[in-house]
């Protein structure tokens, strides 16, 4: 897999989360394309592509092809960090369908691997679509308590953010 290759993913990638953030949805979508056919040697990178571009097709309503789009990236031998992300992203999907059942599994491999790396902004996103899902269910304390740890975490990461910013003089 060649610098080049990899100056090119890493390029789109940017290029596609700005146009992401900016709600440039369709715009990022193309982007992101390139990228998963730039990175079809590197599972990381092709994983991460993937999951981008499936977000982009949430975000823009199409979540079949979100669905199809995860279902067919390559998620063998990705790093524990671009999986926790994909397993979040199906527990969205999963319950933009309906499919709380499934959602709730994806869910909870999130927040667990998200603990067991320490990955406070990720166990937050898990413990947020667990929370969503829960409380589609109906398990209203079981949403409440998610919710409010996603809360207590989120909480500490603007402070130590704050801080950190603080201490650099930003």
């Amino acid at each position: 897999y060649g610098q080049d290759a990899r100056r090119r993913r890493s390029i789109y990638h940017e290029q596609g989360t700005l146009l992401r953030r900016l709600g440039h949805f369709q715009e990022a979508a193309r982007v992101f394309e390139n990228s998963v056919n730039e990175s079809s040697t590197d599972v990381d990178g092709s994983l991460q592509a993937s999951i981008e571009l499936a977000r982009c097709h949430l975000l823009t309503g199409k979540v079949g092809l979100a669905r199809k789009t995860l279902e067919a990236a390559r998620a063998d031998g990705a790093s524990a960090g671009v999986e926790l992300e994909s397993h979040c992203l199906r527990a969205e999907i999963a319950l933009q369908v309906g499919d709380l059942t499934k959602g709730i599994e994806f869910a909870k491999r999130s927040v667990e691997g998200a603990v067991r790396l320490g990955d406070r902004v990720a166990e937050t996103n898990g413990r947020l679509v667990h929370g969503q899902l829960l409380l589609a269910l109906g398990r209203l304390d079981e949403a409440y308590s998610e919710f409010r740890e996603a809360k207590q975490l989120a909480t500490s990461i603007l402070l130590w953010s704050s801080q950190a910013e603080a201490q650099l003089g930003l």
